[in-house]
């Protein structure tokens, strides 16, 4: 246990939570999730439960016994199928990194879902940086969630007009159709009638950024261009995505894999470390990391290195005994602390621009006193390309948010 005192703006978080009972905390990366909810939680009084993703219970532990919290169970998204026997015993309940409930048709939302609608805990505190990663249909799961509030507490219920997926995605998106392969697919992108969702996220939503309750300097993004080729079949499979775009998308980033570890060597020599590498996949972490190995001190993180490595690896990190982290975005992109780090470099970029944003904010967050930079590795006019409409779509983000 540590002495602590919450912040202006954690306090008005807490607050905000005591009045809406069920509610989603979109707090920006960083700036204090975990701890506002924990204090929710000792608040209440109530018997809780904590949900979040697997890699992320050992974490919750030992923020639960850092800041007094009470010994509560907790339980991944994974199991959620095993624990009616929780749910109906919880009272309050917190779901961390809650974006992992944006698909309606997922098991672990529709589990989540009944849940609540059977066993109406008294509060629900839903965690998430990044409610919306891609589209805006993403946020209907969670102001779902908050309308089952039975206490009214929660405004306009999203469900009396908005009574599926599909309705809400016509009304608040640009509907898109075209075929593939003789297929018909349908999209939806972009946003419309903003105010009125506006409306439905009031009483519901609760988002602060980084910029404005903390003190930390903006985040830097320099852009490393390694030569002009040209790839039309990449910007095809981007446009598309046709079954081979991962495979296109892959085979990139394998070829920028050397490039990335000889501009790692540069920052190093120069006395710019520690660093933290992401690629989207598991192939370029590990040849980066050969090429790394032997001068360096590395470790190399994805989803199969065990829970108990990754958290001594990011231990290791903090404390200034690993000159660099290599990790696939999936792995170490959400509930991590690497401000030991202000630089950190993409391989290749993941084609969702809020897994991009929840990557950075491993390093820009509290506890951060230096300037973070992003170094985002391109191959060629067409990866460029590709990088700068990813970054575009962070602006439907940021608008509706």
């Amino acid at each position: 246990m540590i002495d602590y005192k919450l912040k202006k703006h954690q306090v008005e978080g807490v607050e905000y939570g005591e009045m809406h009972d069920y509610f989603v905390l979109g707090d920006g990366m960083g700036i204090g999730k975990t701890l506002q909810a924990i204090e929710l939680l000792k608040r209440s009084g109530l018997p809780g439960l904590v949900v979040c993703p697997a890699m992320l219970k050992g974490t919750w532990r030992e923020e639960l016994e850092k800041f007094d919290g009470p010994d509560v169970p907790i339980v991944s998204y994974a199991s959620l199928a095993k624990n009616d026997k929780l749910f109906r015993q919880a009272k309050h309940i917190i779901a961390d990194e809650a974006h992992y409930l944006k698909s309606v048709d997922a098991k672990r939302t529709n589990a989540f879902h009944q849940y609540i609608t059977a066993f109406k805990p008294e509060r629900l505190n839903l965690l998430t940086g990044t409610a919306i990663k891609n589209r805006v249909g993403e946020f209907y799961s969670l102001l779902q969630l908050c309308s089952y509030n039975p206490k009214g507490t929660s405004g306009l219920k999203i469900h009396d007009k908005f009574y599926n997926y599909w309705k809400f995605c016509e009304h608040f998106s640009n509907k898109k159709e075209f075929r593939i392969h003789g297929r018909k697919v349908t999209q939806f992108e972009g946003h419309r009638n903003v105010d009125e969702l506006k409306l439905y996220m009031k009483d519901k939503y609760l988002r602060r950024k980084a910029s404005e309750v903390l003190d930390l300097e903006p985040i830097v993004r320099k852009d490393i261009i390694l030569n002009d080729k040209v790839d039309p079949e990449l910007w095809e499979a981007y446009q598309s995505k046709a079954d081979y775009f991962i495979q296109k998308k892959v085979a990139s980033a394998i070829t920028k894999a050397k490039h990335t570890a000889d501009y790692a060597k540069g920052l190093l020599d120069s006395g710019e470390g520690p660093l933290v590498i992401f690629s989207d996949h598991v192939e370029p972490c590990a040849m980066i990391a050969q090429n790394l190995a032997g001068k360096y001190d590395v470790a190399v993180i994805t989803g199969e290195t065990p829970q108990i490595m990754r958290d001594q690896y990011r231990n290791r990190f903090q404390e200034g005994k690993l000159d660099v982290i290599i990790a696939t975005i999936g792995s170490m992109s959400v509930g991590v602390t690497l401000t030991k780090s202000r630089n950190m470099i993409f391989n290749d970029l993941p084609w969702v621009p809020g897994d991009i944003a929840q990557a950075e904010k491993r390093c820009h967050r509290i506890g951060q006193t230096g300037i973070v930079t992003i170094h985002r590795m391109f191959y060629g006019k067409i990866d460029l390309k590709i990088g700068r409409e990813i970054t575009k779509k962070l602006k439907t983000i940021i608008e509706v948010l």
